[in-house]
């Protein structure tokens, strides 16, 4: 499950977790024991349902730092490893006028592989506009 999806849950059982307090409320005035019971047994459910939204949010958000953290410590070991063996890298961004347009390496897969030059650039996804701070509040909704 994605941040903002578990973000969204979270906010989802907190307000049923609210309407459920109002609910037990409502049936203590109701002086009906049966009524308050359960009523209290919801809200215990749905407190409970709560935290583990909670928890799968932290997780979830542990996770997506630990693949970025990867992703990047290999980019970084490789292009180390380049620079040791004399390997010519060659930053390319797409958005420069004297790119051409297209990535210049036409690898396929059982493809030969020269290894003479090693193309580096930062992916076009990944140059978004950081999230502001509603954004960053809410989890990342969408």
């Amino acid at each position: 499950m994605t941040t903002g999806k578990a973000c969204f849950w979270g906010c989802f059982l907190g307000l049923i977790v609210g309407c459920s307090i109002i609910a037990l409320a409502i049936s203590l005035g109701s002086g009906d024991k049966a009524m308050v019971l359960v009523s209290g047994a919801l809200v215990v459910l749905t407190a409970g349902l709560v935290w583990i939204g909670y928890i799968n949010t932290r997780i979830a958000r542990q996770i997506t730092w630990f693949t970025g953290a990867m992703e990047r410590h290999s980019d970084q070991m490789r292009q180390m490893r380049a620079h040791e063996l004399g390997i010519e890298m060659i930053w390319w961004d797409k958005t420069m006028p004297d790119a051409g347009g297209e990535f210049p390496f036409d690898g396929a897969h059982h493809k030969t592989a020269h290894l003479d030059k090693l193309y580096i650039g930062v992916p076009l996804w990944a140059r978004s506009k950081k999230p502001g701070p509603v954004t960053r509040l809410l989890g990342g909704l969408g």
